[in-house]
Parts: C-alpha cells; structure tokens; sequence
C-alpha cells in the first residue's frame, strides 16, 4: 500500500504483475504513473487499469502523476508537492532510490514503509 510506481518506459506491452500465481497479494492505494504518456498495463493478461481494479486489486489506487519537486535525475526527486495526488493516499516522502542515482545515497533509511519504483 502507498507505493508510488514511476515508469519511463516508453515502448508498448509494458506491463506490472506478480510472478508467482499462487502469491496472495493485495494492492491498494497505490500511484502508477508513465512519464511517457504510455498506457500502463496489469497482471498477466496485460489488461487495463479499470479491468485489473475489477479483479478485486488497488482498490483506491490511481494513475496520475505524482508531481515531484525535483527533476529525476535529482537525489531528492522524490520529494511530492503539497498539492501532489499522493498525499490523499496517505504517501509521505521517502529517503531512499531503489536505483542508485550518481551523487545519491543509497544506503538512506526508507520510513513509513513506502516505496518509490523507478525503472
């Protein structure tokens, strides 16, 4: 829950889902966001956002942009603006990358357990 996932990928059939079938996992209220404007894609079928909310997941998740404050190549990229769509998901600001970035530390104390993923 609360995870902000942040795509760059700017090529088609791009798409999230759980590796292992048998996993019980339950997603809410989750950010996706392409910064491409690609259509993000769900589960093994490789389906809509709408259609992937119907099978019982995110629930009150939403695909938005997420509004940071810095640039991505930034360390404190991020850093979500006040008016940022994830703040009513509950999202605080995070202290760690899970992809190094040159000048970045990686080894940050993450709170909150929220995640940012950025590929």
């Amino acid at each position: 829950e609360r995870n902000i996932v942040y795509d760059t990928f700017q090529g088609t059939n791009h798409s999230a889902y759980l590796s292992d079938q048998d996993a019980i996992v339950f997603l809410n209220n989750n950010l996706y966001y392409n910064s491409n404007g690609a259509e993000l894609l769900f589960g093994r079928q490789q389906i809509s956002f709408t259609e992937w909310q119907k099978t019982g997941q995110d629930n009150g998740s939403i695909i938005a942009n997420p509004l940071f404050v810095g640039d991505v190549n930034q360390c404190d990229f991020f850093t979500i603006q006040s008016n940022s769509p994830v703040a009513k998901l509950g999202f605080t600001n995070l202290t760690k990358l899970s992809k190094w970035t040159p000048g970045c530390d990686m080894n940050d104390k993450i709170e909150n357990n929220n995640q940012f993923y950025y590929w």
